[in-house]
Protein backbone atom coordinates (compact mmCIF):
# COMPACT_ATOMS: atom_id res chain seq x y z
CA UNK A 1 0.00 0.00 0.00
CA UNK A 2 2.04 2.82 -1.30
CA UNK A 3 -0.66 5.53 -0.92
CA UNK A 4 -4.17 6.31 0.21
CA UNK A 5 -6.76 9.16 -0.02
CA UNK A 6 -9.40 10.25 2.39
CA UNK A 7 -12.63 12.52 2.03
CA UNK A 8 -13.93 13.70 5.44
CA UNK A 9 -17.22 14.59 4.22
CA UNK A 10 -18.18 11.44 2.73
CA UNK A 11 -15.72 9.80 5.34
CA UNK A 12 -14.74 7.42 2.49
CA UNK A 13 -10.89 5.84 2.38
CA UNK A 14 -8.98 4.69 -0.46
CA UNK A 15 -5.59 2.56 -0.19
CA UNK A 16 -3.60 2.35 -3.69
CA UNK A 17 -0.85 0.67 -5.36
CA UNK A 18 -0.09 3.82 -7.16
CA UNK A 19 1.57 7.34 -5.73
CA UNK A 20 -0.31 10.60 -6.21
CA UNK A 21 1.83 11.52 -9.45
CA UNK A 22 2.25 8.39 -11.26
CA UNK A 23 0.54 8.08 -15.05
CA UNK A 24 -2.31 5.87 -13.83
CA UNK A 25 -3.10 8.01 -11.01
CA UNK A 26 -5.32 11.42 -11.33
CA UNK A 27 -6.12 13.90 -8.75
CA UNK A 28 -8.02 16.98 -8.24
CA UNK A 29 -8.07 20.04 -5.79
CA UNK A 30 -10.60 19.22 -3.19
CA UNK A 31 -10.29 20.81 0.21
CA UNK A 32 -12.40 17.96 2.13
CA UNK A 33 -9.34 15.68 1.06
CA UNK A 34 -5.98 14.52 2.09
CA UNK A 35 -3.74 12.20 0.54
CA UNK A 36 -0.99 10.45 2.29
CA UNK A 37 1.85 8.56 1.19
CA UNK A 38 5.05 6.62 2.81
CA UNK A 39 7.70 9.19 3.42
CA UNK A 40 10.39 8.78 0.00
CA UNK A 41 13.53 10.65 -0.52
CA UNK A 42 13.21 10.07 -4.38
CA UNK A 43 10.55 10.16 -6.87
CA UNK A 44 10.11 6.86 -8.65
CA UNK A 45 8.68 6.08 -11.96
CA UNK A 46 8.98 2.05 -13.24
CA UNK A 47 12.53 1.51 -11.88
CA UNK A 48 13.39 5.12 -13.17
CA UNK A 49 14.44 7.87 -10.23
CA UNK A 50 13.12 11.12 -11.49
CA UNK A 51 16.11 13.70 -11.05
CA UNK A 52 15.83 16.87 -12.84
CA UNK A 53 12.03 18.41 -14.39
CA UNK A 54 11.81 21.42 -16.56
CA UNK A 55 7.94 22.67 -17.94
CA UNK A 56 8.68 24.73 -21.13
CA UNK A 57 7.17 28.16 -20.90
CA UNK A 58 7.07 27.97 -16.85
CA UNK A 59 9.66 30.85 -16.80
CA UNK A 60 12.23 28.83 -14.76
CA UNK A 61 16.05 28.89 -16.02
CA UNK A 62 16.59 25.34 -16.78
CA UNK A 63 21.48 25.53 -16.27
CA UNK A 64 21.01 27.48 -13.26
CA UNK A 65 18.79 25.05 -11.66
CA UNK A 66 20.73 22.26 -12.56
CA UNK A 67 24.14 23.48 -11.53
CA UNK A 68 22.51 25.11 -8.39
CA UNK A 69 24.15 22.86 -5.52
CA UNK A 70 22.68 22.26 -2.64
CA UNK A 71 19.43 22.36 -4.41
CA UNK A 72 17.14 19.66 -3.48
CA UNK A 73 13.18 18.71 -3.91
CA UNK A 74 13.19 14.83 -3.29
CA UNK A 75 10.94 14.89 -0.01
CA UNK A 76 8.49 17.17 -2.10
CA UNK A 77 5.50 16.18 0.31
CA UNK A 78 7.56 18.19 2.86
CA UNK A 79 8.10 21.19 0.33
CA UNK A 80 5.30 24.31 0.50
CA UNK A 81 6.40 25.42 -2.94
CA UNK A 82 6.61 22.03 -4.35
CA UNK A 83 3.10 20.59 -5.89
CA UNK A 84 1.76 17.21 -7.15
CA UNK A 85 2.15 18.82 -10.78
CA UNK A 86 6.15 19.10 -10.26
CA UNK A 87 6.93 15.45 -10.06
CA UNK A 88 4.01 14.32 -12.62
CA UNK A 89 4.09 13.74 -15.78
CA UNK A 90 1.01 15.48 -17.00
CA UNK A 91 2.08 18.72 -16.96
CA UNK A 92 -1.38 20.64 -16.81
CA UNK A 93 -1.30 19.74 -13.20
CA UNK A 94 -0.38 22.88 -11.22
CA UNK A 95 3.28 23.55 -10.86
CA UNK A 96 5.53 26.71 -10.28
CA UNK A 97 8.79 25.69 -10.00
CA UNK A 98 11.72 23.37 -11.54
CA UNK A 99 12.49 19.83 -9.97
CA UNK A 100 15.73 19.39 -9.05
CA UNK A 101 17.11 15.82 -7.13
CA UNK A 102 20.25 15.98 -4.42
CA UNK A 103 20.93 13.09 -6.45
CA UNK A 104 22.93 15.35 -9.00
CA UNK A 105 25.03 16.61 -5.78
CA UNK A 106 25.73 13.07 -5.65
CA UNK A 107 25.87 11.45 -8.95
CA UNK A 108 29.67 9.62 -8.58
CA UNK A 109 28.54 7.55 -5.54
CA UNK A 110 25.93 6.29 -7.46
CA UNK A 111 27.45 4.15 -9.62
CA UNK A 112 24.50 5.35 -12.20
CA UNK A 113 24.32 2.83 -15.39
CA UNK A 114 22.01 4.64 -17.47
CA UNK A 115 20.58 7.92 -18.03
CA UNK A 116 17.39 8.28 -19.76
CA UNK A 117 16.08 12.36 -21.54
CA UNK A 118 12.10 11.86 -22.00
CA UNK A 119 9.90 14.72 -23.35
CA UNK A 120 6.46 14.14 -22.25
CA UNK A 121 3.50 16.15 -23.65
CA UNK A 122 0.66 15.92 -21.38
CA UNK A 123 0.86 12.42 -19.95
CA UNK A 124 2.48 11.11 -23.39
CA UNK A 125 5.85 10.53 -24.07
CA UNK A 126 6.99 11.87 -26.96
CA UNK A 127 10.59 11.30 -27.30
CA UNK A 128 12.97 9.36 -24.91
CA UNK A 129 16.82 8.83 -24.87
CA UNK A 130 19.04 6.71 -23.26
CA UNK A 131 23.12 7.20 -21.96
CA UNK A 132 25.42 4.90 -20.84
CA UNK A 133 26.01 7.07 -17.40
CA UNK A 134 28.87 4.50 -16.06
CA UNK A 135 32.00 6.97 -15.07
CA UNK A 136 30.18 9.98 -15.33
CA UNK A 137 29.92 13.14 -14.18
CA UNK A 138 26.38 15.20 -13.90
CA UNK A 139 27.67 17.22 -16.84
CA UNK A 140 29.51 15.09 -19.11
CA UNK A 141 26.94 11.85 -19.39
CA UNK A 142 25.26 14.17 -21.94
CA UNK A 143 28.05 13.26 -24.93
CA UNK A 144 27.21 11.89 -28.14
CA UNK A 145 29.65 8.55 -27.59
CA UNK A 146 27.02 7.62 -24.68
CA UNK A 147 24.35 7.61 -26.83
CA UNK A 148 22.40 3.82 -26.50
CA UNK A 149 19.03 4.61 -27.79
CA UNK A 150 17.61 7.29 -30.19
CA UNK A 151 14.61 7.59 -31.72
CA UNK A 152 16.53 9.80 -34.31
CA UNK A 153 19.00 7.72 -37.25
CA UNK A 154 21.47 9.72 -37.65
CA UNK A 155 22.47 10.62 -33.88
CA UNK A 156 25.65 8.60 -33.65
CA UNK A 157 29.34 9.32 -32.09
CA UNK A 158 31.07 10.41 -35.10
CA UNK A 159 28.35 12.34 -36.66
CA UNK A 160 29.34 16.14 -36.76
CA UNK A 161 27.80 18.86 -34.25
CA UNK A 162 28.84 22.19 -33.31
CA UNK A 163 27.18 21.39 -30.21
CA UNK A 164 26.21 18.20 -28.17
CA UNK A 165 26.27 18.83 -24.46
CA UNK A 166 24.37 20.10 -21.59
CA UNK A 167 25.62 23.19 -21.26
CA UNK A 168 25.21 23.82 -25.07
CA UNK A 169 26.03 27.40 -26.41
CA UNK A 170 25.93 29.06 -23.04
CA UNK A 171 26.26 32.85 -24.39
CA UNK A 172 22.73 31.56 -26.05
CA UNK A 173 21.26 30.01 -23.37
CA UNK A 174 20.37 26.98 -25.54
CA UNK A 175 21.20 23.63 -22.81
CA UNK A 176 20.74 20.35 -23.64
CA UNK A 177 22.06 21.26 -27.22
CA UNK A 178 21.90 19.01 -29.56
CA UNK A 179 23.12 20.77 -32.93
CA UNK A 180 24.56 20.31 -36.20
CA UNK A 181 25.35 23.28 -37.87
CA UNK A 182 24.40 27.04 -38.24
CA UNK A 183 23.66 28.34 -41.73
CA UNK A 184 21.92 31.62 -40.77
CA UNK A 185 18.62 31.40 -38.53
CA UNK A 186 16.65 30.24 -41.09
CA UNK A 187 18.90 27.34 -41.60
CA UNK A 188 20.18 26.58 -38.46
CA UNK A 189 19.69 22.52 -38.22
CA UNK A 190 20.03 20.05 -35.20
CA UNK A 191 17.65 17.48 -32.99
CA UNK A 192 16.91 18.88 -29.40
CA UNK A 193 16.96 22.30 -27.50
CA UNK A 194 16.24 23.79 -24.29
CA UNK A 195 16.57 27.46 -24.49
CA UNK A 196 16.56 29.77 -21.42
CA UNK A 197 16.59 32.77 -22.83
CA UNK A 198 13.26 34.73 -22.72
CA UNK A 199 11.40 35.23 -25.70
CA UNK A 200 12.10 39.29 -25.60
CA UNK A 201 15.75 38.62 -25.72
CA UNK A 202 15.99 35.81 -28.74
CA UNK A 203 18.87 35.29 -31.28
CA UNK A 204 16.91 33.42 -33.93
CA UNK A 205 13.28 33.59 -34.50
CA UNK A 206 12.71 30.01 -34.00
CA UNK A 207 13.35 30.02 -30.34
CA UNK A 208 10.86 33.28 -29.89
CA UNK A 209 9.07 31.81 -27.11
CA UNK A 210 8.36 31.82 -23.48
CA UNK A 211 11.53 30.33 -21.57
CA UNK A 212 11.95 27.87 -20.84
CA UNK A 213 11.39 26.68 -25.12
CA UNK A 214 11.70 23.03 -25.43
CA UNK A 215 12.60 22.38 -29.64
CA UNK A 216 12.87 18.87 -30.44
CA UNK A 217 13.12 17.21 -33.93
CA UNK A 218 9.87 14.65 -34.50
CA UNK A 219 11.32 13.15 -37.67
CA UNK A 220 14.09 10.33 -37.94
CA UNK A 221 16.60 12.80 -38.27
CA UNK A 222 18.02 15.94 -37.55
CA UNK A 223 15.58 18.84 -38.92
CA UNK A 224 15.59 22.68 -39.67
CA UNK A 225 14.87 24.55 -36.84
CA UNK A 226 12.63 27.51 -38.59
CA UNK A 227 10.89 25.35 -40.63
CA UNK A 228 9.68 21.74 -38.68
CA UNK A 229 10.78 21.21 -35.15
CA UNK A 230 7.97 20.46 -32.50
CA UNK A 231 7.01 23.36 -29.61
CA UNK A 232 4.25 22.67 -27.42
CA UNK A 233 3.22 24.88 -24.56
CA UNK A 234 3.06 21.96 -21.72
CA UNK A 235 6.20 20.08 -23.04
CA UNK A 236 8.37 18.38 -20.22
CA UNK A 237 12.06 17.51 -20.34
CA UNK A 238 12.31 14.67 -17.84
CA UNK A 239 15.99 13.84 -16.75
CA UNK A 240 16.17 10.05 -14.86
CA UNK A 241 18.77 8.03 -13.95
CA UNK A 242 18.95 3.76 -13.32
CA UNK A 243 21.43 2.46 -10.75
CA UNK A 244 20.29 -1.30 -11.66
CA UNK A 245 20.19 -3.95 -13.95
CA UNK A 246 22.72 -4.42 -16.87
CA UNK A 247 23.42 -2.33 -20.85
CA UNK A 248 20.88 -3.17 -23.60
CA UNK A 249 21.33 -6.44 -25.43
CA UNK A 250 23.85 -6.28 -28.29
CA UNK A 251 23.02 -9.60 -29.60
CA UNK A 252 20.68 -9.13 -32.33
CA UNK A 253 21.21 -8.32 -35.53
CA UNK A 254 23.24 -5.45 -36.37
CA UNK A 255 22.38 -3.68 -39.54
CA UNK A 256 26.00 -3.23 -40.39
CA UNK A 257 29.53 -4.92 -40.05
CA UNK A 258 32.31 -3.32 -41.13
CA UNK A 259 35.99 -3.78 -41.55
CA UNK A 260 39.07 -0.95 -41.29
CA UNK A 261 42.58 -1.00 -41.43
CA UNK A 262 44.54 2.50 -40.52
CA UNK A 263 45.76 3.48 -43.76
CA UNK A 264 44.97 7.07 -45.26
CA UNK A 265 42.97 7.98 -48.28
CA UNK A 266 45.58 8.63 -51.26
CA UNK A 267 43.82 11.71 -53.39
CA UNK A 268 44.77 10.84 -57.38
CA UNK A 269 46.74 13.79 -58.77
CA UNK A 270 45.44 15.34 -61.84
CA UNK A 271 41.83 12.78 -62.19
CA UNK A 272 38.85 15.10 -62.64
CA UNK A 273 36.09 15.20 -59.89
CA UNK A 274 33.89 11.99 -59.14
CA UNK A 275 30.27 13.40 -59.67
CA UNK A 276 26.69 11.82 -58.14
CA UNK A 277 23.30 13.52 -59.39
CA UNK A 278 20.30 13.64 -58.15
CA UNK A 279 21.76 13.54 -54.06
CA UNK A 280 21.38 16.60 -51.97
CA UNK A 281 23.90 16.85 -49.49
CA UNK A 282 23.85 18.69 -46.34
CA UNK A 283 26.90 19.01 -44.62
CA UNK A 284 29.16 21.68 -42.97
CA UNK A 285 30.26 24.19 -45.20
CA UNK A 286 33.55 25.67 -45.70
CA UNK A 287 32.54 28.12 -48.06
CA UNK A 288 29.04 28.81 -49.14
CA UNK A 289 27.76 30.93 -52.31
CA UNK A 290 24.93 31.81 -54.41
CA UNK A 291 24.14 32.87 -58.00
CA UNK A 292 26.80 30.54 -58.66
CA UNK A 293 26.52 29.63 -62.42
CA UNK A 294 26.78 25.85 -63.43
CA UNK A 295 28.24 23.00 -61.53
CA UNK A 296 31.93 23.61 -63.13
CA UNK A 297 31.97 27.12 -61.16
CA UNK A 298 31.19 25.31 -58.14
CA UNK A 299 34.07 22.76 -58.53
CA UNK A 300 36.16 25.48 -59.26
CA UNK A 301 35.45 27.18 -56.00
CA UNK A 302 36.70 24.05 -54.04
CA UNK A 303 39.64 23.60 -56.01
CA UNK A 304 40.57 27.14 -54.78
CA UNK A 305 39.06 26.57 -50.60
CA UNK A 306 41.87 25.04 -49.03
CA UNK A 307 40.97 21.68 -47.18
CA UNK A 308 37.87 21.44 -49.76
CA UNK A 309 37.30 17.76 -50.82
CA UNK A 310 33.98 17.41 -51.80
CA UNK A 311 30.89 19.91 -52.86
CA UNK A 312 26.83 19.96 -53.65
CA UNK A 313 25.59 22.56 -56.28
CA UNK A 314 22.03 22.90 -56.53
CA UNK A 315 20.88 24.09 -60.24
CA UNK A 316 17.42 25.54 -58.86
CA UNK A 317 18.83 27.61 -55.99
CA UNK A 318 22.12 27.94 -57.63
CA UNK A 319 23.54 27.87 -54.22
CA UNK A 320 27.43 25.65 -53.97
CA UNK A 321 28.27 24.35 -50.38
CA UNK A 322 31.88 23.00 -50.55
CA UNK A 323 33.20 20.83 -47.59
CA UNK A 324 36.14 19.30 -45.79
CA UNK A 325 33.78 15.94 -45.55
CA UNK A 326 32.86 13.29 -48.04
CA UNK A 327 29.14 12.84 -48.40
CA UNK A 328 29.34 9.24 -46.60
CA UNK A 329 31.37 10.31 -43.60
CA UNK A 330 29.32 10.59 -40.33
CA UNK A 331 28.90 14.36 -40.09
CA UNK A 332 26.84 14.26 -43.50
CA UNK A 333 23.11 13.75 -44.26
CA UNK A 334 21.37 13.78 -47.85
CA UNK A 335 18.80 13.26 -49.57
CA UNK A 336 17.27 12.27 -52.97
CA UNK A 337 16.89 15.80 -55.25
CA UNK A 338 16.76 16.04 -58.94
CA UNK A 339 18.19 19.51 -58.55
CA UNK A 340 21.14 18.66 -56.80
CA UNK A 341 24.86 17.19 -57.73
CA UNK A 342 27.66 15.86 -55.41
CA UNK A 343 30.97 15.71 -56.55
CA UNK A 344 34.56 15.06 -54.05
CA UNK A 345 37.95 14.94 -55.00
CA UNK A 346 38.65 11.15 -56.56
CA UNK A 347 40.39 8.83 -53.88
CA UNK A 348 41.36 5.51 -54.14
CA UNK A 349 39.81 4.07 -51.00
CA UNK A 350 37.08 4.80 -47.88
CA UNK A 351 37.90 6.34 -44.69
CA UNK A 352 36.56 7.08 -41.46
CA UNK A 353 38.71 9.30 -38.57
CA UNK A 354 41.76 7.81 -40.12
CA UNK A 355 40.43 4.76 -40.71
CA UNK A 356 39.94 3.11 -44.06
CA UNK A 357 36.72 0.84 -45.15
CA UNK A 358 37.69 -2.59 -46.44
CA UNK A 359 34.49 -4.86 -46.16
CA UNK A 360 30.86 -3.78 -45.36
CA UNK A 361 27.95 -6.22 -44.99
CA UNK A 362 24.40 -5.35 -44.65
CA UNK A 363 22.51 -7.75 -42.86
CA UNK A 364 19.55 -9.00 -44.78
CA UNK A 365 21.01 -7.72 -47.74
CA UNK A 366 21.09 -11.54 -49.54
CA UNK A 367 24.78 -11.08 -50.69
CA UNK A 368 27.36 -13.92 -50.37
CA UNK A 369 29.75 -13.13 -47.82
CA UNK A 370 32.34 -15.26 -47.61
CA UNK A 371 32.68 -15.62 -51.40
CA UNK A 372 33.23 -11.66 -51.97
CA UNK A 373 35.63 -11.68 -49.11
CA UNK A 374 37.63 -14.05 -51.51
CA UNK A 375 36.76 -12.47 -54.88
CA UNK A 376 40.55 -11.40 -55.46
CA UNK A 377 40.25 -8.78 -58.11
CA UNK A 378 36.91 -7.25 -56.92
CA UNK A 379 37.52 -3.24 -55.87
CA UNK A 380 34.85 -1.03 -54.85
CA UNK A 381 37.01 1.95 -53.35
CA UNK A 382 35.91 3.87 -56.98
CA UNK A 383 32.67 3.83 -55.54
CA UNK A 384 31.26 7.03 -57.37
CA UNK A 385 32.86 5.77 -60.52
CA UNK A 386 31.32 2.53 -60.39
CA UNK A 387 27.36 1.62 -61.82
CA UNK A 388 25.76 0.02 -59.12
CA UNK A 389 27.69 1.28 -56.58
CA UNK A 390 25.75 3.56 -54.23
CA UNK A 391 26.50 6.12 -51.17
CA UNK A 392 24.85 3.96 -48.65
CA UNK A 393 27.11 0.93 -49.51
CA UNK A 394 30.09 2.53 -47.55
CA UNK A 395 27.84 4.37 -44.91
CA UNK A 396 27.76 3.30 -41.40
CA UNK A 397 23.64 3.45 -41.49
CA UNK A 398 22.12 0.58 -42.80
CA UNK A 399 18.85 2.05 -43.52
CA UNK A 400 20.75 3.84 -46.97
CA UNK A 401 20.00 2.40 -49.59
CA UNK A 402 22.64 -0.31 -51.39
CA UNK A 403 22.34 -3.43 -52.91
CA UNK A 404 25.87 -4.85 -52.60
CA UNK A 405 28.97 -5.81 -50.14
CA UNK A 406 31.25 -3.62 -49.85
CA UNK A 407 35.46 -4.61 -50.62
CA UNK A 408 38.21 -2.82 -51.24
CA UNK A 409 41.65 -3.82 -53.50
CA UNK A 410 43.62 -3.30 -49.85
CA UNK A 411 42.02 -7.24 -49.85
CA UNK A 412 44.14 -8.45 -52.17
CA UNK A 413 47.56 -6.17 -51.44
CA UNK A 414 47.26 -6.36 -47.69
CA UNK A 415 50.80 -8.36 -47.27
CA UNK A 416 52.38 -4.96 -49.38
CA UNK A 417 50.05 -2.60 -47.62
CA UNK A 418 51.72 -2.96 -43.67
CA UNK A 419 48.57 -3.15 -42.34
CA UNK A 420 48.89 -2.26 -38.32
CA UNK A 421 45.35 -3.09 -36.84
CA UNK A 422 41.88 -4.26 -37.74
CA UNK A 423 38.95 -3.33 -36.43
CA UNK A 424 35.60 -4.46 -36.62
CA UNK A 425 32.72 -2.56 -36.32
CA UNK A 426 28.89 -3.54 -36.03
CA UNK A 427 26.96 -0.40 -36.32
CA UNK A 428 23.35 0.32 -36.15
CA UNK A 429 21.31 3.42 -37.49
CA UNK A 430 24.78 4.47 -37.91
CA UNK A 431 25.62 4.25 -34.37
CA UNK A 432 28.69 1.77 -33.21
CA UNK A 433 27.68 -0.99 -31.11
CA UNK A 434 30.37 -3.27 -31.31
CA UNK A 435 34.13 -2.14 -31.92
CA UNK A 436 37.02 -4.97 -32.07
CA UNK A 437 40.66 -4.27 -32.35
CA UNK A 438 43.24 -6.57 -33.35
CA UNK A 439 46.55 -6.70 -34.40
CA UNK A 440 47.66 -6.65 -37.42
CA UNK A 441 51.35 -6.65 -37.88
CA UNK A 442 52.63 -9.77 -40.07
CA UNK A 443 49.45 -10.83 -40.91
CA UNK A 444 47.35 -12.18 -43.73
CA UNK A 445 43.92 -11.12 -44.98
CA UNK A 446 42.83 -14.26 -43.02
CA UNK A 447 44.68 -15.06 -40.19
CA UNK A 448 44.58 -11.33 -38.48
CA UNK A 449 41.27 -12.62 -36.99
CA UNK A 450 42.29 -14.68 -34.25
CA UNK A 451 42.72 -14.31 -30.66
CA UNK A 452 45.85 -14.27 -30.11
CA UNK A 453 45.71 -11.07 -31.78
CA UNK A 454 42.91 -9.24 -30.25
CA UNK A 455 44.11 -5.56 -28.89
CA UNK A 456 40.69 -4.91 -27.85
CA UNK A 457 37.24 -6.21 -27.16
CA UNK A 458 33.44 -5.25 -25.74
CA UNK A 459 33.50 -8.40 -23.78
CA UNK A 460 35.38 -9.26 -20.60
CA UNK A 461 35.57 -12.53 -21.43
CA UNK A 462 37.43 -13.05 -24.61
CA UNK A 463 40.28 -14.59 -24.37
CA UNK A 464 43.32 -14.93 -25.93
CA UNK A 465 43.85 -18.47 -25.70
CA UNK A 466 42.66 -20.24 -28.70
CA UNK A 467 41.96 -22.74 -26.74
CA UNK A 468 39.09 -21.62 -25.30
CA UNK A 469 36.86 -21.76 -28.47
CA UNK A 470 35.23 -24.48 -30.74
CA UNK A 471 35.63 -21.21 -33.19
CA UNK A 472 37.12 -18.58 -33.68
CA UNK A 473 37.49 -17.68 -37.61
CA UNK A 474 37.07 -15.79 -40.96
CA UNK A 475 36.35 -18.91 -42.61
CA UNK A 476 34.23 -20.02 -39.61
CA UNK A 477 32.30 -23.37 -39.81
CA UNK A 478 31.92 -23.37 -43.41
CA UNK A 479 29.32 -26.20 -43.63
CA UNK A 480 26.61 -24.02 -41.70
CA UNK A 481 28.20 -21.14 -43.65
CA UNK A 482 28.66 -19.18 -39.83
CA UNK A 483 31.64 -16.47 -40.73
CA UNK A 484 33.84 -14.43 -38.68
CA UNK A 485 32.51 -16.73 -36.08
CA UNK A 486 33.97 -16.65 -32.38
CA UNK A 487 31.90 -19.57 -30.82
CA UNK A 488 32.47 -20.82 -27.39
CA UNK A 489 30.86 -24.33 -27.47
CA UNK A 490 27.77 -26.53 -28.79
CA UNK A 491 25.11 -27.35 -26.32
CA UNK A 492 22.51 -28.50 -28.78
CA UNK A 493 21.29 -25.12 -30.86
CA UNK A 494 19.24 -23.88 -27.24
CA UNK A 495 22.46 -23.93 -25.42
CA UNK A 496 25.06 -22.71 -28.36
CA UNK A 497 27.09 -20.11 -26.52
CA UNK A 498 29.64 -17.59 -28.47
CA UNK A 499 29.97 -13.62 -29.17
CA UNK A 500 29.68 -13.26 -32.82
CA UNK A 501 28.79 -14.47 -36.07
CA UNK A 502 27.87 -13.49 -39.81
CA UNK A 503 25.72 -16.50 -41.13
CA UNK A 504 26.48 -16.36 -44.86
CA UNK A 505 23.55 -16.59 -47.42
CA UNK A 506 22.87 -20.13 -48.39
Amino acid sequence: MPSGSYNKATARCCLSSLLAYEQGATYLENEDSTYFQPVTDTVQYDNWTLVFRVLAGSGQETYATWTNTGLHHDHWLGSKDMELGCVSMNASKPCNTLFRSRLLDDWQKLKVKKVRVSLFNNSLQVLNLIFDGRNSDYINWFSPDRVLESPWNDLYPDHYYNSFSLPGIIEHQRHFFINFYYYGCPGDTGWLMVGDKPGDRYVCDWESYASPVILFSTSSGAVTWGSSPTRHQYLRLITWVGRNGQLADRRNNAAVFLLFVPISVVQIPGAVYHKFKGVDVQMPCLSVRTGVRGLSSCVALCQRTATCRAGSYNSAMRRCCVSSLFAYESGVVYEENPNSEYFQVPTDTVEYSNWTMVFRILSGSSQKVYATWNRTGQYDDYLLGRTGMQLGCVTLNGSRACKTLFRSRLLDTWSTAAVKKVRVVLASNGQEVVNLVFNGTGSTYMNWFHPSRILQSPWTDLSTNSSKYNSFSILGIDVHSRRFFINKSYGGCAGDVGWLAVVDDI
